[in-house]
């Protein structure tokens, strides 16, 4: 008998170690807030130009925030002829939970020309939390409205971040 409840309490471990936890959109933001005011993170700050192969008008960089050799956080920012456009991926148990993506552009005078000197605005501002991947629990929240930048699919973010980590090891 003694046997049968060792096994059974060893599977039961087993077992609720590889269920996937399934977060709150309270529990994401309080996660997500210690990350941003954490600052013993280690930081990684990598080119996006040397990143992506290619030059990018306004340049690029991505900055990695470790905790040893778990992800937490991933804020990739990238300049661009019209603007400015910025992604940042939360983790926790190296799974995205949160994802943040703002895209900034400057203004037009009457002639349509560039006023770099105004600086950038924000004109869209997507958020999207990720309570169970596996199970497409997600919930986007957004303001303003694209001007430049293309909609993704939870999948091509997910695509994103894991080009971003594959090139931080290398």
């Amino acid at each position: 008998m003694k046997k049968i409840v060792v096994v059974l309490s060893l599977l039961l471990v087993v077992f609720s170690a590889f269920t996937l936890k399934e977060y709150s959109k309270k529990e994401i933001d309080e996660i997500t807030n210690a990350i941003d005011y954490n600052s013993s993170l280690r930081p990684q700050i990598l080119d996006a130009n040397d990143v992506y192969e290619t030059a990018f008008d306004g340049g690029g960089k991505i900055n990695l925030h470790w905790k040893q050799d778990n992800i937490k956080k991933i804020y990739r920012e990238i300049g661009t002829s019209y603007g400015r456009l910025s992604t940042i991926f939360y983790f926790d148990d190296n799974k995205i939970i949160k994802i943040i993506e703002i895209e900034e552009d400057f203004e037009f005078d009457q002639d349509m020309n560039i006023e770099y000197e105004k600086g950038v605005s924000e004109v869209f501002k997507e958020e999207i939390y990720v309570f169970d991947y596996e199970n497409k629990s997600i919930q986007i929240l957004k303001t303003g409205k694209r001007k430049v930048s293309n909609q993704r699919s939870i999948s091509e973010y997910y695509q994103v971040a894991n080009f971003i980590l594959e090139k931080a090891k290398n």
